[in-house]
């Protein structure tokens, strides 16, 4: 990666390309969004970026086929990207696929007085869904742990089961019950154990967190870095909700940002631009910044937006702005009403 000095960096996140229970969340190759992807491009390459922020959820659902889909269209962006991995990125029957694409969906980066860190935030501690998986596969096999191909067909047919019991469910489909009859000669008669499995299941996509091994190596680096301005970025929200504007430290993660003096947290998640200041344990004359993304073409909550952040040496600051796609003005958050980006802070 090429770039040597940072002064303007695009953020986009939560592009969730391809179908989601029938419904295509985005497809830049279909005329429907075709408006929105020229609109897009063309508002985050007149900024013309040092380097583009691409927080997570990019997928529908993981697969292949629609990683394709966004190769095709970051190559739009004219700049170095980084892309960091969201929980609808990670498909258990399609492992490696972040990797194939994009490279490690965690690192440290350094150009010249910035360092960035991208964070995994998806499936970061494993034992206790081991342990639970572990535990259900005794229960429904005679007191036997599955070997590594039953196991990988047993999760294929549930997360199969599991998909397809929702839809029949969310359609109101009649049939939804024979999904039940299906799921009991999956595993045996352990139905009350649904939920379990369908939590286990979702949690590579429906749930991010920043586990110990990754704050770790995070600490590490962070430590390790002489860089002046340091930034993370992460899939994962320390949102408490979409419509609050209050944190809550979940994986320590802001802990972390305070004490290695970090100057800035970019994350997405939650398809809504948020801006808030965390201070707590010390430094209130410099706060960690955490500024939420919000989604480039889902519109699910708020219109589609995308982030700037711009480096100011000479005054030592660094301001923060969403902006909306289809206008290019600055984002009003939709549940206070109020306009509150641009927001400068120094460094």
């Amino acid at each position: 990666m090429s770039v040597d000095t940072v002064d303007i960096v695009a953020v986009i996140s939560d592009l969730h390309t391809g179908e989601y229970r029938g419904e295509v969340r985005f497809d830049p190759e279909k005329n429907e969004f075709k408006e929105v992807a020229e609109l897009a491009v063309g508002r985050v390459n007149d900024l013309n970026p040092d380097l583009v922020f691409v927080l997570g959820d990019v997928t529908a659902n993981g697969r292949p086929e629609e990683y394709e889909k966004v190769v095709k269209f970051s190559e739009r962006f004219h700049a170095s990207k980084i892309f960091t991995r969201g929980q609808k990125d990670y498909n258990s029957q399609y492992p490696g696929c972040f990797e194939e694409f994009f490279g490690e969906p965690a690192g440290h980066y350094e150009f010249g007085d910035l360092a960035v860190f991208a964070v995994d935030s998806v499936d970061p501690d494993r034992s206790k869904i081991n342990a639970e998986i572990g535990a259900i596969e005794i229960s429904a096999n005679k007191g036997k742990r599955l070997t590594p191909d039953e196991r990988a067909k047993v999760m294929k047919e549930l997360g199969d089961t599991i998909i397809g019991y929702e839809l029949a469910k969310d359609s109101g489909a009649e049939d939804f019950v024979k999904q039940y009859d299906y799921y009991s000669n999956v595993i045996g008669n352990y139905l009350y154990r649904l939920k379990r499995l369908e939590a286990i299941l979702k949690t590579d996509l429906d749930y991010g967190f920043v586990g110990r091994r990754e704050r770790k190596k995070l600490t590490e680096g962070l430590k390790g870095s002489r860089a002046t301005i340091k930034m993370i970025i992460t899939h994962y929200s320390p949102f408490t909700d979409y419509a609050d504007n209050e944190l809550v430290d979940r994986g320590a993660l802001l802990r972390a940002c305070v004490e290695e003096n970090v100057n800035l947290l970019a994350v997405g998640d939650k398809h809504i631009s948020n801006v808030y200041t965390h201070n707590q344990g010390g430094r209130p004359e410099k706060p960690v910044m955490v500024f939420q993304a919000g989604s480039l073409t889902n519109r699910q909550r708020d219109p589609n937006q995308y982030g700037v952040i711009k480096i100011d040496r000479e005054k030592r600051q660094i301001t923060v702005c969403s902006y909306l796609v289809e206008t290019g003005e600055p984002a009003t958050n939709r549940f206070w009403g109020n306009p509150y980006f641009p927001v400068i802070f120094s460094y």
